[in-house]
């Protein structure tokens, strides 16, 4: 149905004049693909050529649909050793696009990336297992419903437990597994070992995903997280422990296979706002002491909730004029020592943008914290003696 060529860049072109069915827009360099329309179906469509080897993989998607994954259409093999591909064009904005104009809000992130591990676990359980190989921020567009779909499986493979390594090398550098360069083969593993470098960017704030990071990124692949669900499970336990989700993570059933279910409902709308909440969302989390839900920490923040609280006010205050002045200076105390914790455990949406707060460097991230403390103290008095003296002189 169709032949092979090259074009000015040397780039693999498709020939499509012998496409009956399709009506050719343009060429979409990104997608090293053409846009194309089906007249018999009446739908926008990618037309991409692929090695021969990768005709399982796109067969097994056409065969079973996954909302994550561009619905392909189409896949022919050619007698010149090649797969024509028609796939479902996506609009959309790619991940690294987005990640590098602002910081959505953390709804939505941890919503793509958990669209991305059931994606992902999804092929795994292929048989054979199916491994992208090419996990990266490139290839993640989010949709117009705000939905993560991973994209290019021109790196992908099927799993043989016959081989040794891999035959082809291939990936990204910096991003790509050890494995991929013919020390083994590849497996799911191949795919945590990405994931791990994307969670860098994904959730950079994240101090508690250090450790998940390091763990996914190993060299040794018996020393990762084996399973894509091991590790989802750990991201959100850490992100709740460290406050930044509202709760805690539990484990959904096994992902439906059937491209009907409708994953946007319930998402959190996507919103480019800077520590903003999405629809729905809270501005504050729990207090600190009871994200984890450990009795003990409860039990223990409680009372030193009760005890800043009750020594507020009832501390005796010299050189005052009345009870009026007494309590206001009372409540400002409390209010100051509210305010500590609120930096130092970046409870609130405000302090968390906070320049420095949530530096990398533990030395340098309590330094910052501890100079805020002391400014926001020093503007809230300020602004506190403002208010009070304006009252005075407004009273008499």
């Amino acid at each position: 149905m169709s032949s092979m060529g090259t074009d000015n860049n040397g780039k693999s072109s498709i020939l499509l004049h012998q496409l009956n069915d399709y009506q050719i827009l343009y060429h979409d360099d990104a997608a090293d693909g053409e846009i194309a329309i089906n007249m018999t179906h009446h739908r926008l469509c990618l037309i991409i050529a692929r090695e021969e080897g990768q005709y399982d993989v796109y067969h097994y998607l056409m065969e079973h649909r996954n909302p994550i994954f561009p619905i392909v259409y189409d896949c022919f093999r050619q007698k010149e050793g090649c797969v024509i591909v028609s796939e479902e064009y996506i609009n959309g904005q790619t991940l690294h696009d987005i990640l590098s104009k602002e910081q959505p809000s953390i709804d939505s992130r941890t919503v793509w990336f958990s669209d991305l591990c059931r994606g992902l676990s999804f092929l795994h359980k292929a048989d054979p297992a199916i491994i992208h190989r090419d996990v990266k921020s490139e290839n993640v567009l989010i949709d117009d419903r705000g939905q993560a779909r991973l994209i290019d499986f021109g790196a992908a493979k099927c799993y043989r437990p016959e081989a040794n390594r891999d035959t082809i090398l291939i990936g990204t550098d910096g991003i790509a597994a050890p494995e991929q360069y013919g020390f083994a083969q590849s497996d799911a593993r191949t795919d945590i070992y990405a994931l791990g470098k994307l969670l860098q960017e994904l959730f950079p704030e994240a101090i508690s995903l250090r450790k998940v990071i390091e763990k996914a990124t190993r060299i040794d692949p018996k020393d990762r997280f084996q399973k894509v669900e091991e590790m989802e499970t750990a991201v959100f336990t850490n992100l709740f422990d460290e406050g930044l989700l509202k709760e805690k993570y539990r484990p959904e059933p096994e992902f439906e296979q059937d491209i009907r279910t409708d994953r946007s409902k319930g998402r959190p709308k996507y919103d480019s706002g800077k520590g903003k909440p999405s629809e729905g969302g809270k501005l504050f989390g729990p207090l600190p002491g009871f994200r984890t839900g450990k009795p003990w920490k409860m039990f223990v923040a409680v009372d030193i909730y009760a005890l800043l609280i009750v020594f507020s006010l009832t501390l005796e205050i010299d050189n005052v004029s009345g009870k009026a002045e007494l309590y206001f200076w009372r409540i400002l105390l409390l209010m100051i020592a509210l305010l500590t914790i609120d930096v130092s455990f970046l409870w609130g949406p405000v302090v968390r943008v906070l320049p420095g707060v949530q530096n990398q460097k533990p030395l340098l991230r309590w330094l910052f914290r501890i100079m805020w403390i002391i400014l926001l103290t020093i503007l809230l008095l300020i602004f506190a003696s403002s208010v009070f003296f304006a009252l005075q002189i407004w009273t008499k």
